[in-house]
C-alpha cells in the first residue's frame, strides 16, 4: 500500500500502469476473475486489496459495491486496470 500512496501522492498515472514493481499479493478468496494474471502486478490487483481493506475495517461492503457499480459503469477503463499497456 505504501508504493500506492507514494504514487498517488506525486501525481503519478494508476490506470494503464504496466509496471508494477511492487506488487501486492491478492488473497486467492480475492481472486474471482477467470484470469489469474490480471492480479499479477497490475492496478486492479490494488483495486482488489484497497476495496477488501475498506470493506473490512467498514465491517460492510458498501464500498466494494459503490467501487464496482462505478467500474461497471465505465467498462473502458477495465482494461486499462487488468491489461495495462506501457505508455
Amino acid at each position: 500500500m505504501t508504493v500506492l500512496r507514494s504514487i498517488a501522492a506525486h501525481y503519478a498515472q494508476i490506470w494503464h500502469r504496466a509496471y508494477i514493481q511492487y506488487a501486492p499479493p491478492v488473497l486467492k478468496r480475492l481472486q474471482t476473475d477467470t484470469d489469474k494474471s490480471v492480479y499479477q502486478r497490475t492496478p486492479w490487483a490494488w483495486i482488489v486489496i484497497v476495496a477488501d481493506l475498506v470493506d473490512t475495517i467498514r465491517d460492510d461492503h458498501s464500498y466494494s459495491a459503490s467501487l464496482s457499480r462505478l467500474i461497471q459503469a465505465h467498462p473502458d477503463y477495465v482494461d486499462g486496470l487488468k491489461y495495462p499497456k506501457a505508455a
